[in-house]
C-alpha cells in the first residue's frame, strides 16, 4: 500500500490542485522502471501518492488529496469524497480495494478518525458505510491504515494509549450481511508507549499483520511486526515478527 504524503496547509481531502506545468516526455523505460519501482511497494491498491507521481511522468493535469482512483488505460474511473467531509480529515491517507469493495481512510475526522467503505454496484462506486472505533477517542488517529479482504476489513489506530501514549491498537469489522460490524479490537500483547503499532496493517482470508515501526526489541524504534488468526472464535496473536538482523532505527513493519 502506498501511503499519501502530507500536505502543508488546511485541506479536507477532497480537491487539492497540482498541475504540472510544461512537461518533459521521459523515454518509456524510465517510465516502466518507475512503476515497476513504485508498484513493487503496492500490497492492495492505489493511494493519492501515485496521481502525484504521475503528475510528474505524464502530460496531464492530476489533483492530490483525498482520491482513490482505480486505473483505466485511457485515465481515471471516479473520484471518491466523503459524504460529510470536512475540513482536515484527511480522506485518502490510507487505502485499499478488494474485488468490488474499496476502503479509505479519514484519520484526521473529528474526534478520533473513521474509515470509509465505498461498493461498485454495476454502474457507480457508492458509499456503503463509515467506520468508527467505538471506544474511539480523541487523536487516535483511527484510518491511518487500512486494508480489506472478502467480507472483512483491518484499521489501524496508531495513536490509540491503551497500553501508553501512542502505543496503538488495530480494529476488525466484518461484513455481516447487512452491516459493517466492530469482530475485535488488536493490541500487541507486550505493547508499549510509543510503538504505534497499527500503523500499517494488512488481512488476507483469517490472517492479519500488523506493524508496528517504533517498537524497541532490537534497539530504539527496530520495529516489528504481529501476525493475528481467527480462529473461528476469536483472533488470536499468533507471532511477532522481528528482523533477524534489526538494529535501532530499522523500523521494521512500517509497510
Amino acid at each position: 500500500m502506498i501511503h499519501s504524503p502530507r500536505v502543508s496547509g488546511t485541506f479536507s481531502g477532497t480537491l487539492l490542485g497540482l498541475v504540472k506545468p510544461t512537461p518533459q516526455p521521459l523515454p518509456p523505460s524510465c517510465v516502466r522502471a518507475c512503476f515497476k519501482r513504485r508498484m513493487s511497494h503496492a500490497v492492495t491498491a492505489i493511494g493519492s501518492l501515485l496521481p502525484l507521481l504521475l503528475a510528474f511522468l505524464l502530460p496531464a493535469a492530476f489533483f492530490l488529496g483525498g482520491i482513490l482512483s482505480p486505473l483505466k488505460a485511457q485515465g481515471f474511473e471516479t473520484k471518491l469524497t466523503a459524504s460529510d467531509g470536512a475540513t482536515n480529515d484527511e480522506f485518502g491517507s490510507s487505502v485499499s480495494i478488494d474485488g468490488d469493495r474499496a476502503i479509505i481512510g479519514a484519520p484526521g475526522d473529528d474526534p478520533c478518525g473513521s474509515a470509509y467503505v465505498f461498493q461498485w454496484n454495476g454502474t457507480a462506486w457508492v458509499e456503503e458505510a463509515k467506520l468508527t472505533a467505538s471506544d474511539g477517542a480523541a487523536g487516535d488517529q483511527f484510518g491511518c491504515s487500512v486494508s480489506i479482504n472478502g467480507d472483512r476489513a483491518v484499521i489501524g489506530a496508531y495513536y490509540d494509549d491503551d497500553k501508553g501514549d501512542r502505543s496503538g491498537s488495530a480494529y476488525v469489522f466484518k461484513w455481516d450481511g447487512t452491516a459493517w460490524v466492530e469482530e475485535a479490537k488488536l493490541t500487541a500483547s507486550d505493547g508499549a508507549a510509543t510503538d504505534c503499532f497499527g500503523g500499517f496493517v494488512s488481512i488476507s482470508g483469517d490472517r492479519a499483520v500488523i506493524g508496528a515501526r517504533f517498537d524497541d526489541d532490537n534497539g530504539l524504534s527496530s520495529g516489528s511486526a504481529y501476525v493475528y488468526r481467527w480462529d473461528g472464535a476469536a483472533w488470536v496473536e499468533e507471532a511477532k515478527l522481528t528482523a533477524s538482523d534489526g538494529a535501532a532505527g530499522d523500523q521494521f513493519g512500517c509497510s
